[in-house]
């Protein structure tokens, strides 16, 4: 339903993905699931690597948008 990254100063970045399931037809309470990990900046690119799996996607930025390529999928965000 929703996911945020977080850029911190030190390099470091979080993210919390925010899903809602359906089992045997019965919707289920929004869950969270939170990630972490390093990032570098070089010029409209962001080099993630995330600590729970060590993968490494790379993210282009422009301008308030920026659109990450991880599992074969482009997923894209705003800032806010």
């Amino acid at each position: 339903m929703a996911e945020a990254i977080t850029l911190g100063a030190s390099g470091r970045f979080t993210m919390v993905t925010t899903f809602r399931s359906t089992q045997g037809g019965n919707v289920l309470p929004l869950e969270s699931v939170p990630d972490a990990g390093t990032y570098a900046i070089n010029g409209s690119t962001v080099n993630f690597k995330f600590d729970s799996d060590g993968s490494t996607p790379s993210a282009t930025v422009n301008g308030d948008t920026m659109s990450l390529d991880d599992i074969g999928l482009t997923f894209v965000y705003h800032r806010e």
